[in-house]
């Protein structure tokens, strides 16, 4: 699933940008993915803990 979006946007933005820009928003959308996937987790583990200790 993840690949094949980030296959999309590789070759959306090689059309459209030029080569720095490509890696530069290349990198920014791999590093926001990364942080919301990180805070996700969190969240997860916060709402498993909060489950444990009330039951």
């Amino acid at each position: 699933m993840k690949n094949k979006t980030i296959k999309k946007i590789r070759n959306f933005r090689t059309k459209h940008l030029t080569i720095s820009n490509f890696i530069c928003s290349y990198e920014y959308y791999c590093t926001s993915l990364y942080s919301s996937t990180i805070k996700e987790t969190d969240s997860v583990i916060q709402g498993n803990a909060y489950l444990t200790m009330s039951s």
